[in-house]
């Protein structure tokens, strides 16, 4: 009983520990958005225009609400990443599996637990956002477009930080953690790339996490149908990960 315990508080720090690592991207974002914070032509912006293009790059060309992800979004997904990369294959990409009777429910567990730091992490996120927004304009209008805004970038951060968590930690189980991050580096740039050339085109902006459109706030058609895919690649990730780990080696 009493090993029972000691082993049951360890597991609370232990957990304690890594969510705390999400607190990480408080002074990543504040460096960030130096920029917004010390600009002085910014205060005609509404609250939910200022949260969307701290987070998301907005394009000069095209449709003036065409935007995709920006620098400060991508460096917040490859922070996540390097933290959370190797959460589940961790220890030199072999899975270490002790005194665990049923591996399928051991890897269900750890990806619910992956996803709960991925959501607080892009929860801390927004939540930083629309205090550095709010700290840069000057009447704050808290309306429903502000609100809806700060749900949504929240909501695109999440999909987008677990989905490519997942498959960085899946490729890992192959190749190594250097190798999977600098595949889904490129793989994000890839999806970048085609978001500009396509940048305001239904399809796109439906199907690919990497290009995001201002129209979704006003059309809930696009919102709707955004979350239902980021949700299938999530699952599908999810699965493509737990067969993996299903037929990994275990060392005892």
């Amino acid at each position: 009983m009493k090993y029972s315990t000691m082993y049951c508080n360890k597991g609370v720090i232990v957990r304690l520990r890594q969510a705390l690592d999400t607190l990480v991207i408080i002074p990543v974002l504040l460096i960030l958005s130096v920029p917004l914070l010390t600009s002085y032509d910014i205060g005609s912006q509404s609250l939910a225009d200022t949260m969307w293009s701290n987070i998301f790059g907005r394009l000069s060309s095209g449709n003036i609400q065409s935007v995709i992800l920006s620098f400060t979004a991508i460096c917040c997904i490859l922070i996540f990443i390097l933290i959370y990369g190797t959460y589940i294959t961790r220890k030199n990409c072999t899975l270490i599996i002790i005194r665990v009777g049923c591996r399928a429910f051991w890897a269900v567990s750890e990806i619910m637990w992956l996803m709960v730091y991925a959501l607080l992490y892009s929860v801390i996120l927004s939540g930083m956002n629309i205090w550095i927004c709010t700290k840069s304009i000057g009447d704050v209008v808290v309306d429903k477009e502000a609100f809806l805004t700060a749900i949504l970038i929240a909501g695109i951060l999440f999909s987008a930080i677990f989905f490519f968590t997942l498959i960085v930690n899946w490729i890992t189980l192959k190749v190594g953690i250097a190798i999977s991050i600098m595949i889904v580096f490129a793989f994000i740039l890839v999806l970048e790339i085609i978001g500009i050339l396509y940048f305001d085109q239904a399809v796109d902006m439906v199907l690919n996490p990497m290009c995001l459109n201002y129209k979704m706030i006003q059309n809930s058609s696009y919102m709707i149908l955004k979350t239902l895919v980021n949700g299938l690649y999530i699952i599908c990730a999810a699965i493509i990960l737990l067969r993996s780990l299903k037929r990994t080696d275990i060392v005892v």
